[in-house]
């Protein structure tokens, strides 16, 4: 699991562990729930992944190089939460091991329980140079809530998911290194968001200098707009001053970002 993704705003998804539980309106159709629950497995079972996944950023080619070439994003527990308080303290401690081991990998820790005390109890763990550490924003509560939980985590790099967008947000953009924003996916049953809001959050950043990627408009954009994807997720069809999909750029804990 994790060897491609189709998620534009990283490389590879990597899923050292699996499971999670909701905790927030944003988690209300979350994909993972709904592909665990049409694989016939539950989605609140969090386990350890297979050692083939888990050591998936370790493996090479016949020819000794990296299958996960240098210099890539790699979105780190997609079908989990890295700050979920049933994983293990030794999962993390072994997918550390595998960061440690691609320092030219860009980690991309996302969660939505920025607050958990585990994250100021592993500080000694947690702020690695080639970790980016965000959280996701999906409406004012959680903006207010999580933003300045994030701000007082150091890691190579901070920023937020505001996905899935579900009302116009204030963002605290204090050490904040980048932005995606997107709308809800989920057929007939995602939640609708003005565009405007999409561009309120891009204008927002912009005006702080910091990276915006807009992933999608959402699928209640796609059907409104009669759009050949089914999230909204091709810019070629966005009005053209949403087609802003910019990554982090430099040197970001020894790896390079263009």
């Amino acid at each position: 699991m994790g060897q491609t993704t189709g998620i534009s705003w990283t490389t590879h998804t990597w899923n050292p562990f699996q499971g999670c539980t909701k905790i927030s309106p944003g988690c209300a159709h979350c994909y993972m729930h709904r592909d665990m629950a049409r694989y016939g497995k539950d989605p609140r079972n969090i386990h350890r992944s297979a050692d083939a996944t888990f050591r998936a950023p370790l493996k090479r080619t016949r020819d000794g190089s990296w299958s996960w070439p240098d210099g890539g994003q790699v979105f780190t527990a997609s079908w989990s939460d890295w700050g979920h308080d049933e994983v293990d303290p030794q999962w993390r401690r072994d997918a550390y091991a595998v960061i440690d081991a691609r320092p030219a990998l860009a980690f991309q820790v996302l969660t939505k329980r920025i607050q958990s005390q585990l994250w100021r109890d592993e500080l000694p763990i947690v702020p690695r140079p080639n970790v980016w550490l965000g959280t996701t924003i999906e409406d004012q509560r959680r903006a207010d809530e999580r933003g300045p939980a994030l701000a007082d985590l150091p890691a190579a790099l901070r920023f937020y998911s505001v996905e899935p967008m579900l009302e116009r947000v204030r963002m605290p953009l204090a050490g904040i290194g980048w932005v995606i924003v997107g709308g809800e996916s989920g057929g007939r049953e995602a939640r609708p968001i003005d565009v405007d809001a999409i561009r309120d959050v891009r204008d927002q950043a912009g005006a702080v200098g910091v990276p915006v990627f807009v992933k999608q408009l959402g699928s209640v954009w796609a059907r409104a707009n009669h759009a050949r994807q089914p999230h909204g997720a091709d810019p070629a069809e966005w009005p053209e001053d949403l087609r802003v999909q910019q990554m982090p750029r430099g040197v970001i804990g020894g790896v390079a970002v263009d």
